[in-house]
């Protein structure tokens, strides 16, 4: 077994062939390292006939500092046909690599999560101490050490800054840029205002390492002289307009003021008392997108870290729901002139309702990772002129409705918090649709009954059948239940034998053959109605064209939350604020919207017949666990959006009828279907797109 360099990429990324047969299955790679720069370690699998990012996992990090082995856990699916591995250089260096041993992972490892990154600590020495820290800021402070003294930064490696504290401090403490190219306009509108904040605005832009930028200074009122000159000193390294704003004052008046003047090709707004990093607009200026937004940091009166707020990348679904975009948004002049200009009758809503609007136009909107702004929180921040009493959140929920008519979608908009502008959006169905509900079930039948009871007498959605697959039952009093409802709902129940051995894939593909509804839902047998709606919900998403699966809220009996939503991790797929208790609070509110997902879970699942065809239905070698996850993933790669919706809420006894993994032949039995899933997407195991700060 041994490496070949291949070559390296366009992207300064050294590809290596790993030649010879490794055994498929979970396993440790042993290498050595030898290089002047610390670099992030990809491997890629072939299994497809090609090589592609989704099968490819980020294994660990090559520490130039470390002179014995490296050891990286990594799953080989019986069908890889090739192996490679990419050393992700930013800039290439010279080393030498050599896989010195590979070895197998057994199941006591395996179920002890000892191989995750997760839930390992690294150890980082500086300044002759050693820390021990999490994967993410390790391999964080060892890129930048490849660029940058860091004896003065020993802070981001001491256990008293929080993770999302280093995560901020190493952007901001990243060697400047030092870039040009197109103009970039910054644009800030000013009313009446804390004129220190203003200065130290114009100083960010003054200061950033993009040297091709215009600062406009929009104010309403007159401005003392001496703000003027002092803003003219600031101005002097860089192209610095100051307009004397004209009535009424608002916040979209005075932007539009500034568009006006903008001579660059992208345009970004700067709010008077906020702040830009130094590498903000080159950061932003490496992508090409129409929209390009960044995460934030919240900043106290004195500029100093308060907390962070890292975003999801774009989810449509949540904008209708919140202005999760917030601020630190660049936009191509081609957007702006498609949009036009920004409403003042929408007040301090105005922001949202460009964003709606803007969002429509472009046909390509990107998220960089990196802290690129910083909003200020103190007690003396700019006041906006408003022409009317209008409450934001009215004129936000009046923004999402004419975001809807423009849309040609019907539906209603609720507010579901005043204070922070919380929404929620129900859809209307416009043409009659059938429903097919599928439940698999073997005996139990207290727990179907009460399931089965549930969506007869709760759901006011009324054009559904339900099909219930038998899988191999024995008990008389199942039988008695069948011949119940059977009764009671002949013309929407039906049972389907099915007498293989237990394939929940297998099973529910075979019943969506013999249902005849345009839209599915598979529903496990220990889940019971809550919310009368639900079905109702969840099609006016489903039924849109570019949905795909639609998830529920899901609790336990105990009222604790099973089931908002699902995001992947290093380890696996897990159910977002697992076991949570939903109060008044704002993790709790914002927990309550809904959101775009990587996938939901397939115990109250929701898609249209089409789609589900069109992806071949649920993958039956999956056949007990994640089945659901795979099915959401193979619509995303298609370009649908799934998502949790949270107004359809039940109850799921979890996994009564089946039981947990508590025999060697059921845990093993998840190990290959974990590695098995791992092996189909394993990019995402690291970049799950929707998972931020708001993402519990």
């Amino acid at each position: 077994m041994q490496l070949t360099y291949s070559h390296t990429a366009a992207n300064q990324h050294a590809i290596y062939d790993v030649n010879g047969i490794i055994s498929s299955g979970w396993q440790y790679l042993m290498m050595t390292y030898q290089g002047n720069q610390s670099v992030p370690v990809r491997l890629y699998w072939d299994i497809e006939g090609t090589f592609q990012l989704n099968h490819s996992e980020e294994v660990g990090l090559f520490d130039c500092k470390k002179t014995d082995l490296h050891v990286f856990p990594v799953y080989i699916a019986p069908q890889t046909k090739r192996l490679q591995l990419s050393l992700e250089f930013e800039i290439a260096s010279e080393h030498s690599i050599e896989l010195k041993q590979v070895e197998q992972m057994s199941l006591a490892t395996f179920l002890s999560l000892a191989w995750s990154k997760k839930y390992q600590s690294f150890s980082f020495d500086l300044n002759a101490n050693s820390y021990s820290m999490s994967y993410n800021r390790y391999r964080g402070l060892k890129l930048l050490e490849n660029k940058r003294e860091l004896t003065s930064l020993e802070n981001l490696a001491s256990a008293e800054i929080s993770e999302e504290q280093a995560c901020y401090l190493l952007d901001e403490n990243e060697p400047p840029l030092f870039t040009s190219g197109e103009l970039v306009s910054v644009v800030i509108p000013v009313s009446n205002g804390n004129s220190n904040y203003l200065l130290e605005s114009v100083q960010s832009v003054k200061g950033q390492s993009y040297r091709s930028v215009e600062c406009i200074v929009v104010v309403h009122s007159d401005i003392p002289q001496e703000l003027e000159d002092l803003l003219k000193r600031e101005g002097n390294d860089i192209q610095l307009v100051i307009i004397k704003g004209e009535d009424p004052g608002t916040f979209a008046h005075l932007v539009n003021q500034g568009i006006k003047q903008a001579k660059g090709t992208r345009l970004l707004i700067l709010h008077p008392d906020d702040l830009l990093s130094t590498n903000s607009v080159a950061w932003f200026m490496q992508e090409d997108a129409d929209i390009v937004y960044c995460n934030e940091v919240y900043v106290n009166s004195l500029g100093q870290f308060m907390t962070s707020y890292q975003k999801p990348n774009w989810s449509p679904e949540l904008l209708l729901a919140h202005n999760y975009l917030s601020k630190g948004v660049l936009f191509k002049l081609s957007v702006i002139k498609a949009v036009g200009e920004w409403n003042s009758r929408f007040e301090h809503a105005a922001e949202y309702d460009y964003y709606l609007r803007s969002t429509e136009q472009a046909s390509s909107l990107v998220r960089i990772k990196r802290f690129g702004y910083k909003q200020r929180l103190a007690n003396d921040l700019t006041q906006w002129a408003t022409v009317t009493t209008t409450p934001t959140s009215e004129r936000g929920k009046q923004a999402i409705e004419e975001a809807l008519i423009r849309r040609k979608l019907h539906g209603n908009v609720t507010i579901k918090d005043a204070e922070a502008n919380l929404y929620s959006v129900s859809y209307h169905l416009q043409r009659e649709e059938k429903i097919s509900i599928i439940i698999c079930t073997r005996d139990q039948p207290q727990l179907l009954d009460r399931c089965l009871t549930s969506i007869f007498e709760k759901t006011d959605f009324p054009n559904y059948e339900v099909i219930v697959v038998d899988n191999g039952s024995r008990e008389e009093k199942t039988f008695q239940l069948f011949n119940t409802w059977k009764a009671k709902e002949e013309m929407r129940f039906k049972v389907v034998r099915d007498e293989r051995p237990f394939n929940f894939s297998a099973l529910n593909n075979q019943a969506v053959r013999q249902s005849s509804g345009t839209i599915l839902v598979l529903l496990n047998n220990d889940i019971e109605v809550i919310s009368r709606s639900w079905l109702n919900d969840m099609a006016g998403y489903a039924i849109q064209e570019d949905i795909g699966a639609v998830g529920a809220l899901l609790y336990y009996s105990s009222g604790h939350v099973q089931h908002a939503g699902a995001v992947f991790n290093d380890v696996a797929p897990i159910h977002s604020y697992y076991k949570g208790w939903l109060t008044n609070d704002s993790v709790s509110k914002l927990v309550q919207l809904q959101r775009n997902f990587l996938a939901v879970t397939g115990a109250c699942l929701m898609v249209k017949r089409t789609l589900y065809e069109a992806v071949g239905g649920l993958e039956e070698a999956f056949e007990s666990s994640y089945n659901d996850m795979h099915f959401c993933m193979e619509l995303y790669r298609l370009g649908k959006r799934n998502l949790f919706i949270p107004e359809a809420s039940l109850y799921h006894h979890e996994s009564i009828s089946r039981g947990r993994l508590q025999t060697i032949e059921t845990q093993e039995e998840w190990m290959k279907e974990l590695g098995q899933f791992r092996s189909l997407w394993g990019y995402y195991f690291q970049e799950d797109p929707y998972v931020g700060t708001h993402t519990y």
